[in-house]
């Protein structure tokens, strides 16, 4: 039995996450088939990086080319 640590969440797009206790869960449970993927905590290190280089790449871009407000 796990318990829940932490409710599911909306996150947009129709993906959902879950968690349950080791794997991060993202599904598709609006959309059939429902498709799943279960994120271990290294790969979901490798996404936290990889959102850090898009990140970086954004405020890179902006610094060259400002955006006017």
């Amino acid at each position: 039995m796990n318990p829940k640590l932490v409710q599911d969440s909306y996150l947009g797009d129709g993906v959902y996450a879950s968690f349950d206790g080791y794997h991060v869960w993202l599904d598709t449970r609006a959309q059939h088939p429902v498709n799943r993927i279960g994120l271990e905590p290294q790969v979901l290190d490798a996404l936290w990086q990889y959102r850090r280089a898009i990140q970086a790449a954004i405020e890179a871009a902006q610094s060259t080319f400002p955006i006017e407000e």
